[in-house]
């Protein structure tokens, strides 16, 4: 004997092929009615849903239309194209629409980010022309970093490192041509009954130096240049005060000149046990540390 529950599910499928043939495959835009536990009803066309669990009906005008999405749940009948249909066999109906829909959106985001893209380019474009109009920005101010250096691997400080920054009317790091000129001042002891008018000291150029600027020399903080130091050696001379300053010019044919100077740049680098070595022995440099000149000699 065939059960009940058999029946039933023969039934079942019976009127569902029997409700997809009469749609002739046509799903959507299916005119499909359904009531609510709550008593409202609401007809519409069958249109594809988002989620498994609602269903989507569309209704309104040619010009306006709204998609309502309803939870299975709260649905008590139906009736699809006129046919009263159960719960479960509309939802078959709308999961096969959801599942068959074509996929319409991607294919309008892709062109709408594709037209994104393009205007974005012709946005650029234009305000490429528009900078490329704007006369270039001049030569408004110069900067100067300086400060002592080593590059030879001893102990003793080769030169001066100086960072060479040229601003423009904008405010920015620009890159230019030219030549700069560099002076390092610092304060000298004097004997007093040689120069007894400056108290014992001097102030006196412990080094010039005019260099090209080279595209090499270009980094993020501007022109970095080295200026080696010839005989004197402030860092570690006993002639020198341990403080000096950097001043710059920047001559640039056709253009002008831009000068600039530094705040205090120290020369010999604070260390009491040196400054008591430099007493004790005339040198600022620990026995087995090497100078330019040897091992622990001092200029």
């Amino acid at each position: 004997m065939i059960s009940n529950r058999l029946l039933r599910r023969v039934a079942f499928a019976v009127a569902l092929i029997l409700v997809i043939f009469a749609l002739k495959g046509n799903v959507r835009g299916a005119e499909v009615e359904v009531a609510l536990a709550s008593g409202r009803v609401f007809q519409g066309q069958l249109v594809a849903s988002h989620s498994a669990d609602r269903l989507a009906i569309e209704f309104g005008t040619e010009s306006t239309s709204i998609t309502r999405q309803l939870n299975y749940a709260s649905l008590v009948s139906a009736r699809l194209d006129g046919a009263e249909i159960s719960i479960d066999q509309l939802r078959i109906v709308a999961e096969k629409l959801r599942t068959n829909r074509p996929p319409v959106k991607k294919s309008i985001r892709i062109v709408l980010d594709n037209r994104a893209e393009v205007a974005t380019q012709r946005a650029e474009e234009k305000v490429s022309e528009v900078e490329r109009a704007l006369p270039a920005p001049r030569l408004m101010q110069l900067v100067i970093d300086a400060h002592m250096a080593s590059w030879n691997g001893s102990a003793e400080s080769d030169g001066l490192l100086v960072y060479v920054q040229p601003i423009n009317s904008r405010g920015e790091l620009t890159s230019t041509s030219g030549r700069i000129d560099v002076t390092l001042w610092g304060l000298e002891y004097r004997d007093l009954q040689a120069s007894s008018f400056a108290a014992g000291q001097s102030i006196v150029p412990i080094g010039r130096w005019s260099r090209e600027l080279q595209p090499s020399a270009w980094t993020t903080r501007g022109y970095a240049i080295r200026l080696p130091l010839g005989a004197i050696r402030p860092a570690t001379s006993t002639k020198f005060k341990p403080l000096g300053t950097v001043v710059a010019k920047l001559v640039v044919p056709g253009d002008g000149q831009w000068e600039a100077t530094t705040e205090v740049v120290r020369l010999r680098p604070w260390n009491p046990l040196r400054d008591v070595r430099e007493l004790q022995s005339g040198t600022r440099l620990f026995p087995g540390e090497t100078s330019l000149r040897g091992i622990g000699v001092a200029q």
